[in-house]
């Protein structure tokens, strides 16, 4: 091999040794946080559901959509009524700390909501309802 040649070949190496030296794995993309949707539903009865038991098949959507998600065996609502129980979802307040107790009462604007919480943790966040209650 010629002097000059082999100087660059060893230059060549030199500097792919350095560079393979000094090179560091690229940072793992941050997680991202876990797709999350709600679906509540005022006035359904879970025992005509097939997710809960029930032998015919009224509701094969919301069955393989529980299957696929979290489903809950026993809910509570905190008030008779869609508004405030609606409210204390949003803010796992009582109807009373939220202020939501009547159909002429509001909300504590100042109470802290799901969806204001999960935008400050970056979600975009949406609500689709047909209910002009909630």
């Amino acid at each position: 091999m010629a002097p000059l040649a082999q100087t660059w070949l060893q230059a060549a190496l030199a500097a792919a040794a350095l560079l393979a030296a000094s090179a560091r794995p690229l940072p793992a993309a941050p997680a991202l946080p876990p797709d999350i949707v709600l679906v509540a539903v005022d006035s359904l009865r879970a025992d005509h559901l097939g997710c809960y038991g029930y032998c015919r098949p009224t509701s094969p959507a919301i069955d393989a959509f529980a299957a696929a998600g979290v489903r809950y065996a026993f809910a509570c609502p905190s008030s008779s009524w869609t508004q405030p129980s609606f409210m204390s979802l949003f803010t796992s307040l009582s109807p009373e700390r939220h202020g939501l107790v009547g159909p002429s009462s509001g909300h504590d604007a100042a109470a802290p909501t799901l969806a204001g919480e999960l935008a400050a943790l970056g979600y975009e966040t949406v609500a689709v309802t047909a209910n002009p209650m909630v």
